[in-house]
């Protein structure tokens, strides 16, 4: 327990803009800290919209949320926000800073574009876009077990097919050929 209000209170200065090392040394400004390293390299794009949307829900300012966010995801995810934030700190127009961003992250600056514009929820935008990419996932899902079970007809049928024939209709033939 301690260990996660540890990980709670470390996100608070990121989101705050204050000092974050922690006094027992551990350094809580190192990129993808609150995550960790995702064991394929690449984050999950629910996951991504899942860590922005915690940021945003925060109550922070937007740039400095998706600063928070990009901080705390590991490249090319964290990467790709902190850029945006830059560019839109140094002037750049939303939708500018928005076209050289690609994959979950663009889909998440554009969900934002009318939060930023017109001051839209940010929190409905971003649970509807992970509600998206959970169909989507769940859809693929479907879609590879599907093909899994086509793709193992053979491989089985070559395995069990001789297996249940000399083990199973070679000793039943020769023992009605026996008597005879």
């Amino acid at each position: 327990m301690e260990w996660i209000a540890a990980k709670r209170a470390s996100a608070l200065p990121d989101l705050i803009g204050e000092s974050a090392t922690h006094p027992g040394g551990a350094d809580f400004d190192r990129p993808g800290y609150l995550l960790g390293h995702a064991p394929c390299g690449i984050l999950e794009d629910e996951l991504v919209i899942t860590v922005v949307l915690s940021a945003v829900h925060s109550g922070t300012p937007l740039l400095r949320a998706l600063d928070a966010a990009g901080r705390n995801l590991d490249a090319p995810h964290g990467a790709q926000l902190t850029r945006f934030v830059a560019q839109v700190g140094a002037g750049a127009s939303w939708d500018d800073a928005t076209a050289t961003a690609s994959g979950v992250i663009k889909h998440i600056l554009v969900a934002l574009g009318p939060a930023w514009h017109q001051g839209a929820s940010a929190r409905s935008s971003l649970l509807r876009l992970a509600g998206q990419a959970r169909d989507t996932s769940s859809a693929e899902a479907a879609t590879a077990a599907a093909q899994l079970g086509v793709r193992l007809v053979l491989p089985l049928g070559l395995c069990f097919l001789p297996a249940f024939a000399l083990i199973g209709l070679l000793p039943l033939g020769l023992g009605l050929a026996a008597p005879l």
